[in-house]
């Protein structure tokens, strides 16, 4: 039974994101995203410090039952709970700050037969651990070998990666080369495109744990990115802190493609330098390079109304329109205004 004489609080694992058409609640513990109007959310975030009896009186009376109904569902769902004042004096949020130590924690680096720094590759990892990094993602598009492949995994083991994983965008996966990626304990993930001719290999391959298909290639383009984004929501505690302060795709991540180009993702058509030619922590400590580190939705033109900002891992790189404001050159397909997706 609530108390009109209390104060509505939220747990603190719940955590209140407004929209233009409807408001989300967070559930960090389960994992899980609830809608409510945005009244309701207006009362979780505006009006916290009034009691329920207060602000029940400003409203409409044909709006309270409504709204008294809801508030009600949602203490039964232990999302809110009610304080008397003194436990709301008492009361201290968590912080939710950003905390990552290191230059950098995640690496994508591309591979061809035509890559030139093939054989510095191992230095370059190293150099990349002495800068905290600890997962690294393979992206091979070029056939170079099932030796050379062998030798680059096993330089990897020796580094501190704490986890790799390989993504075939080529034909050249063999059952050598997958059962060596997957003799690591370190491996994560072997990705091998869907339309590998080899089908007794595909079929092989999936059938053991780590392995999974791919339906195209290791995505580069905005359009596909933008259609994907409803594919990657995460909702969890140190995803949505990243998000709140940071853009989680591309924070303390650097890219190196085929042909040795320092960029932050491979879609990017400009570089900050080449691998082989200056200091690697000299450019990923520069201002320029970590700018889109910070780019968080609540900057872009579009998503700083959506309820899903918090929770979305957006590959898309931003493009920036004047002084801390960006904005996408792809929509991702939710109309913010009518709280649905049109595609």
């Amino acid at each position: 039974m609530l108390d009109s004489r209390k104060y509505i609080s939220v747990f603190d694992d719940m955590k209140v994101v407004k929209g233009i058409a409807r408001t989300a609640i967070y559930d960090l513990a389960q994992g899980n995203i609830f809608f409510v109007p945005g009244i309701v959310g207006e009362v979780l975030l505006e009006k916290k410090e009034r009691t329920l009896g207060a602000i029940l009186t400003e409203l409409p009376e044909e709006e309270r039952e409504w709204l008294l109904d809801i508030i009600t569902c949602l203490a039964e769902e232990r999302i809110i709970h009610q304080v008397d004042g003194r436990e709301l004096e008492r009361f201290t949020p968590s912080k939710e700050t950003l905390f990552s130590s290191g230059l950098i924690y995640n690496a994508v680096i591309e591979l061809s037969g035509e890559s030139r720094f093939l054989d510095e590759l191992e230095e370059i990892i190293i150099e990349m651990c002495r800068l905290q990094c600890r997962y690294v993602a393979l992206v091979v598009r070029q056939s170079i070998g099932n030796h050379k492949i062998a030798s680059i995994l096993q330089q990897i083991v020796r580094t501190d990666i704490q986890e790799f994983e390989v993504i075939w965008d080529c034909y050249d996966a063999s059952r050598k080369t997958i059962e060596a990626c997957l003799a690591s304990e370190k491996n994560r993930a072997v990705i091998i495109p869907v339309s590998l001719p080899n089908k007794k290999l595909k079929e092989e391959a999936f059938a053991q744990e780590r392995v999974y298909l791919s339906e195209g290639a290791f995505i580069l383009d905005e359009e596909v990115m933008a259609a994907e984004i409803r594919n990657f929501f995460t909702v969890n505690k140190p995803f949505f802190y990243e998000a709140k302060n940071a853009n989680p795709y591309f924070f303390k991540k650097v890219s190196i493609d085929r042909s040795g180009n320092i960029k932050n993702c491979l879609s990017q058509n400009f570089s900050y330098g080449n691998i082989l030619d200056g200091s690697l922590e000299a450019i990923l400590s520069g201002h320029s390079f970590q700018e889109l580190w910070y780019v968080n939705k609540e900057k872009v033109r579009g998503c700083r109304d959506c309820e899903f900002r918090f929770a979305c891992f957006d590959m898309r790189p931003p493009r920036k329109m004047g002084h801390d404001t960006w904005e996408y050159s792809t929509s991702c397909g939710y109309d913010v205004v009518q709280g649905q997706w049109t595609r």
